[in-house]
């Protein structure tokens, strides 16, 4: 069948921008929900009952629009009756109305009987719905030329019982820029959607006991909106409140069991408690609160969407332990700091949350153990900065202490190693576990090598971890362990390249710090200790795996080494240039293989190692040439004892 629809867009696009309708605002929402007429035949009492009711209009038991001019609505009207006056009636078919602007707007204007052929006359409170009503009258018909009967009607409503008023309809209010404060009496048990959508000067509303529900939009876009109680509110419909920016402060019924989506979308909340009956905080609930910096979320509530303070203020979120995640979790707010998971989580929900949010998370003592174990290390080392145990948690981000500055590392592989000593002891026993985090000092892009000079010159006093470079047109980069190692270099690179640039230059420090877990030492760089004149004896932590290549060169007064048990493999010429006096002890329980060939090199001292493989030592293809300088640990105390 041809519905109404065909009339308003083909013939009365003028009509509805004139009437302060768009066709947005009429298919905002259902349509069922829009249409506020009812089927009744129209009756004219033979004489008003009642003084003039000016300013509303009713269908049923619902108001459904206010022209009046109060500012101040301390009551509504709370019963009504009304007459019908005949002011115009005219024929026609549908696909007539549909190019008649005049009559259009007429209907959109007033109430009407309509009496199609062969059908009752209905009474129409607008054309909206007229609209649901032949929809239900023709619902199989083509009504394109059914002849029919219009009698435009004038509506007086006066104070009278024949219709108790008990709701306000949807939209009633809406777009409203006169009301300041409104007060719904008991009697009002029902507010429809969008009923005081975009009321700009709303600022007081008093809701009364009997209303526990809010539909779709009731309040949305009333920006100067301060005060309302919703104590009683046990149910909202999404967008309630959006766009509320004055409204600061709010209390949520103990028995609410839903956050909805948008609800607080854009108001001016400063603070808000989720109370433990709030199952579920859906989608954008609090997106846009810029001034939202606390939300205090109480045992009990189960889920949380993503998006539910995404653009707020609000650095710090404790999480109860009834919180159940699915594996994907994220908060979408850079502003977060902190997080206390107070709940048990699994290494994929935990890794998935630190990618997407750039903030520190508190987990259990036992979960914080389980990220830096062998299996899990290599997925959360870049993250070690960021996590904490609880018992850590205080409310604020944790400034780490015991930093590490003797040493230097690199992070290959998501694993450290010592890179450089730089300290003065002579004994040492080399970190095992630390956490690290990087700070970018400076990152730009420099386009010429007159560029280049500048940067120099305006950074050559910077103290830095490491400086680097990347070519974009011929994408290859260095990092140097400072700037003026780097401009050696590229000022030597630019007199053979003269495309070098343009180069993005990064600088940027790395902070270690000891710590009870977190990632371990797994190797020592090659040159790391190299031509060191101070050190004497050195202990090698549990955690490395590797010697690198001349590691130890030229130490002439190194005496001793302890390699740990989880120690795997030592570079061919780790101690090239040390001294005869020189104790190697090896604590692995199996030989170590020889890189970067296949026998060990320039160990001019003793090497002890554990009894049961000696034999295997002396004979492996990698330490057979030195097999007269192997010993067993059993007699590395005496030997000690007579040095």
């Amino acid at each position: 069948m041809k519905k109404i629809t065909k009339i308003l867009i083909s013939g009365a696009i003028v009509v509805l921008l004139s009437t302060g309708l768009t066709l947005g605002h009429i298919y905002r929402n259902e349509i069922k929900d829009f249409f506020t007429g009812v089927f009744a035949k129209a009756e004219t009492p033979s004489k008003p009952n009642g003084e003039e009711i000016k300013g509303f209009k009713f269908s049923g038991n619902k108001i459904t629009g206010y022209t009046g001019t109060e500012v101040n609505l301390q009551s509504l009207p709370n019963s009504y009756s009304k007459t019908d006056e005949l002011i115009e009636s005219f024929d026609s078919t549908y696909a007539d109305l549909s190019e008649n602007e005049e009559m259009i707007e007429k209907l959109m204007n007033h109430s009407f009987n309509c009496q199609p052929q062969g059908k009752d006359k209905f009474y129409c409170s607008d054309l909206y719905s007229w609209e649901e009503q032949i929809s239900v009258l023709f619902e199989d018909e083509d009504i394109e030329n059914i002849p029919l009967k219009f009698e435009i009607l004038k509506t007086t409503y006066y104070e009278g019982d024949d219709f108790k008023v008990t709701a306000i309809g949807d939209r009633a209010f809406e777009g409203n820029t006169i009301i300041t404060d409104i007060v719904i009496p008991d009697y009002i048990t029902e507010i429809g959607s969008g009923a005081f959508d975009s009321c700009s000067s709303l600022i007081n509303v008093t809701l009364n006991k009997n209303i526990n529900s809010l539909e779709m939009s009731t309040f949305c876009g009333c920006i100067n909106l301060e005060n309302i109680n919703i104590e009683n509110i046990t149910r909202f419909d999404n967008y309630v409140f959006s766009g509320c920016k004055s409204l600061k402060n709010v209390t949520l019924n103990e028995n609410l069991k839903e956050i909805s989506s948008n609800l607080f979308q854009n108001t001016g909340l400063t603070s808000i408690k989720i109370p433990s009956s709030v199952e579920r905080i859906k989608m954008m609930a609090f997106s846009g609160c810029s001034n939202l910096t606390e939300i205090t979320i109480e045992e009990g509530v189960k889920e949380l969407d993503s998006s539910f303070i995404e653009g707020t203020a609000v650095t710090k979120l404790e999480l109860p332990s009834s919180i159940v995640f699915s594996d994907y979790i994220s908060f979408s707010n850079d502003n977060l700091e902190v997080v206390k998971f107070n709940m048990d989580l699994s290494m994929t929900q935990l890794s998935n949350f630190l990618y997407s949010n750039n903030c520190q998370v508190f987990v259990k003592s036992e979960i914080e153990k389980e990220c830096f174990t062998d299996e899990n290390v290599n997925n959360f080392a870049q993250y070690n900065g960021r996590i904490f145990s609880l018992e850590e948690y205080t409310g604020e981000k944790v400034q780490r202490t015991g930093l590490i500055t003797d040493y230097r590392f690199n992070t290959p592989n998501s694993s450290v190693e010592v890179s450089r000593y730089l300290g003065t002891s002579t004994i040492l026993t080399l970190p095992d576990i630390v956490r690290y985090e990087y700070e970018t000092l400076l990152e730009q892009t420099l386009s010429s090598k007159e560029e280049f000079d500048a940067f120099y010159e305006a950074n050559k006093d910077l103290q830095c971890y490491e400086i680097s470079y990347m070519s974009i047109d011929r994408n290859e980069g260095h990092a140097f362990e400072n700037i003026n190692e780097f401009k050696s270099f590229i000022d030597e690179k630019y007199a053979t390249a003269s495309n070098l640039f343009p180069i993005d230059v990064q600088a940027q420090n790395m902070y270690v710090y000891e710590c009870d877990y977190g990632v371990p030492v797994q190797s020592i760089d090659l040159h790391c200790f190299e031509n060191n004149q101070t050190i004497e004896e050195v202990v090698i932590s549990d955690t490395c795996k590797h010697i690198g290549e001349m590691a130890f060169k030229d130490c002439v007064n190194l005496k001793k080494v302890v390699l740990g048990e989880n120690c795997k493999s030592i570079a061919q010429n780790s101690f090239q240039g040390t001294s005869e006096e020189l104790v190697i002890v090896i604590q692995a329980d199996e030989v170590l293989k020889v890189f970067w060939s296949n026998y060990i090199q320039y160990i001019l001292g003793k090497v002890y190692v554990k009894d049961e493989l000696l034999d295997l030592y002396q004979t492996s293809e990698g330490w057979s040439h030195i097999a007269s300088q192997i010993h067993r640990m059993s007699e590395l105390e005496a030997y000690l004892s007579v040095q």
